[in-house]
């Protein structure tokens, strides 16, 4: 599944901190892996939802291309732009580079996804019951982290860690698609929004 392996790696990552290894190279590693796995599950979710509609699709994977393009190009841009050590490759520029990125394509997957439920919720199609749940996964997932973007040094500030409450609901989405997702719901059709 898109998103284990970084989970569960991630945990590690802090258990490493008390010896000599820099965990800050594991974590860039775990981060990139968690985008692209996070950048997949978007795209796979959009390829199940409109498979009935190739056009539409199509064209729902161009914008989606386009948006992830450019916003890491602004992510990139703005992060060269108010770093002086961001050429120099440095390990503390690459984290702040990765975090900025990592915001925008949870911010573009984000957007992405609500426009995708909006038009599900508008338009009755027919999808299976394994991508219902995976799409309310990801919306939930989603979500969480927009709220710890927005939200998180309030949070931060009031006693709220809200990056474990992500990766914790993060963990619960995981172990419930484990648990819950079966190759027999692949047939079984689900109908999105009312025909009238």
């Amino acid at each position: 599944m898109f998103g284990l392996l970084p989970t569960i790696a991630t945990s590690f990552i802090f258990f490493l901190r008390g010896l000599a290894i820099d965990y800050r190279t594991l974590w860039l590693a775990t981060q990139l892996l968690q985008c692209v796995c996070l950048v997949g599950l978007g795209y796979s979710l959009v390829a199940a939802l409109l498979r009935s509609m190739p056009g539409i699709g199509k064209l729902s994977r161009t914008v989606w291309t386009f948006t992830f393009i450019s916003s890491m190009c602004a992510a990139l841009g703005a992060v060269a732009v108010e770093s002086d050590d961001f050429f120099r490759l440095q390990i503390s520029s690459l984290v702040a580079a990765v975090i900025v990125l990592d915001r925008a394509i949870a911010a573009s997957a984000g957007l992405l996804v609500l426009l995708m439920v909006a038009f599900v919720c508008c338009y009755p199609i027919q999808v299976a019951r394994n991508v219902a749940m995976v799409g309310s996964g990801l919306v939930i997932h989603l979500a969480t982290r927009t709220i710890q973007a927005v939200f998180g040094d309030a949070l931060s500030r009031a006693g709220v860690r809200s990056h474990e409450i992500s990766t914790i609901v993060w963990i619960t989405i995981l172990t419930y698609w484990v648990l819950f997702l079966s190759s027999r719901d692949e047939n079984v059709e689900t109908r999105t929004a009312s025909a009238g």
